[in-house]
């Protein structure tokens, strides 16, 4: 009896338990239910344009995709900065005046019925401008300048979009990508400005020839570089893309594009400031000149689409030739023969000065190692040369991956072609051992290096560059240079050098 009464009690304490406990969780749910609403967060953000022209519709979509699963929207409230209103999810809205705006959206949503209605918000900044330039700048010009210019232009309601880029032979394709992305950007604006002393950067928008209409914009060119002479570069560019005018005039003139006043031409203005400017229309491209038919050629195979770059590696070749002529024969450098610095000069250029080195020492490693081998091999040369050109296409191949994968450097069709020409031609550097031995190839191998590396200055030097490219008739004083050269019989400036105890002992 007394067992059973104790049976009892705790089957009885036991149900108590239990509905306490169940009690306990059920507030506890309660509770986590409660804190589980408070973390729901939904953050709403504004799909549209960063800026739009005055008067121009611009589309505003709320992007609802971190909504919680389960919850609905119950209103939208747009608040666009102007005083006007919106409770549509997606908005056509025009700005009336220039400026900044700060366009707001807020939602209210509900996560489950007979919960709190909760509400979220997001703010973007929209610029309304009234004009809108466009500016591509090489890399000599400083990010600081570029910015003060974008803020002085928006002090004067104008949207000014810019690409600072470093240009050269081996990074134009990723200079024409950025701008690829830029298109419809450069299209939309009144003007595009082009600072800089690079004829490459200058001719660049060549190659979107037939896709950038530019019949009714100004195309300005702002350099430090002889005004005439690029005139002349110009023309070929004016022939290709057409456009209104060509205006090529100084980084001080840059402002008045900025604050120009509605109804005056610009050109007008810069002159009334007594800075330098040419202008190039129909006019003056009408106005035939006997002196400028070398650079109306050049025009013409712009027009006909040969690329600026292929043109100046042609332009330099006299140029480069004369130089190594020069140094050989006037200043004592021996060589690898005289076309070797030649390739070598090129492949600084689509390379790079350090990463052409790199390639160069290694490629010239291999052969020569390769040479080694092949010597105890009965072969015939033809067929030795033939097994080390191989190896150095191989060897060019996992050199062009490292390239690309370590540096910003691309390779086209030209580029790739000057370097295969190269691993043609590397053998040349091993076969001096064979006629002069170790210390005379290691010898000429360097001062080729040294010859290379002068022309690669030379020819990267923009005055040069701007001077072949608008007169190229010049290159006929290179001609006229190497016949000279060739008579020249006197001891060269490194064998006074050399010698200078025979000659002190001969004066005596």
């Amino acid at each position: 009896m007394r067992m059973k009464s104790v049976l009892w009690i705790m089957i009885i304490l036991g149900i108590f338990s239990f509905m306490n406990g169940g009690l306990v969780f059920a507030q506890e749910q309660d509770i986590l239910d409660e804190t589980a609403l408070q973390e729901v967060v939904f953050t709403p953000t504004i799909q549209s344009d960063n800026s739009i022209e005055v008067g121009k519709n611009i589309i505003f979509k709320v992007e609802t995709v971190s909504l919680p699963e389960g919850a609905r929207v119950l209103e939208y409230l747009w608040e666009f900065g102007d005083g006007e209103f919106s409770s549509q999810e997606e908005v056509v809205h025009i700005f009336r005046r220039p400026g900044r705006y700060n366009v707001k959206i807020s939602i209210s949503w509900l996560f489950e019925e007979g919960k709190p209605i909760q509400s979220s918000e997001y703010i973007k900044e929209v610029f309304a401008y009234e004009r809108s330039l466009f500016l591509i700048a090489d890399q000599s010009q400083s990010i600081e300048r570029i910015e003060s210019l974008a803020k002085s232009s928006e002090d004067q309601n104008v949207y000014l979009q810019n690409i600072r880029a470093a240009i050269s032979l081996r990074l134009k394709n990723r200079v024409l990508d950025r701008i690829e992305e830029h298109l419809e950007d450069i299209q939309k604006s009144e003007r595009v400005i082009l600072w800089t002393d690079r004829v490459d950067l200058m001719t660049i928008l060549n190659s979107f020839s037939g896709r950038l209409d530019l019949q009714r914009k100004d195309l300005v060119v702002v350099t430090d570089g002889n005004i005439g002479l690029i005139k002349n570069i110009l023309s070929g560019v004016y022939s290709v893309l057409s456009p209104q005018r060509i205006i090529i005039t100084r980084r001080e003139a840059l402002d008045e594009f900025f604050t120009l006043e509605e109804g005056r031409d610009v050109v007008d203005v810069i002159r009334s400031r007594a800075y330098d400017v040419e202008v190039i229309d129909a006019v003056s491209e009408s106005e035939f000149n006997v002196f400028s038919l070398p650079s109306y050629g050049i025009s013409a195979l712009q027009k006909r689409g040969v690329e600026d770059s292929v043109l100046l590696l042609v332009l330099f070749l006299p140029v480069i030739i004369t130089l190594i002529t020069f140094l050989r024969l006037v200043i004592g450098f021996s060589s690898v023969g005289a076309r070797l610095p030649l390739v070598f000069t090129y492949s600084f250029l689509v390379l790079g000065w350090q990463v052409g080195i790199v390639t160069i020492v290694v490629l010239a490693l291999i052969g020569y190692l390769i040479r080694l081998l092949l010597s105890q091999r009965h072969l015939l040369y033809t067929a030795k040369v033939g097994v080390q050109i191989s190896f150095l296409g191989v060897t060019l191949l996992f050199i062009m991956g490292a390239i690309l994968s370590l540096t910003d450097t691309t390779f086209d069709l030209t580029s790739s072609l000057i370097l295969v020409i190269l691993a043609a031609m590397i053998d040349r550097v091993s076969g001096v051992e064979g006629e002069k031995g170790l210390w005379s190839l290691i010898r000429a191998f360097l001062e080729t290096l040294v010859i290379s590396s002068l022309g690669y200055l030379l020819v990267s030097w923009d005055v040069l560059q701007v001077l072949l490219m608008s007169h190229p008739e010049t290159l006929l004083l290179f001609i006229v240079a190497n016949l000279f050269l060739g008579r020249y019989t006197g001891l060269r400036l490194l064998e006074y050098f050399r010698f200078r105890d025979v000659l002190r002992y001969t004066e005596e």
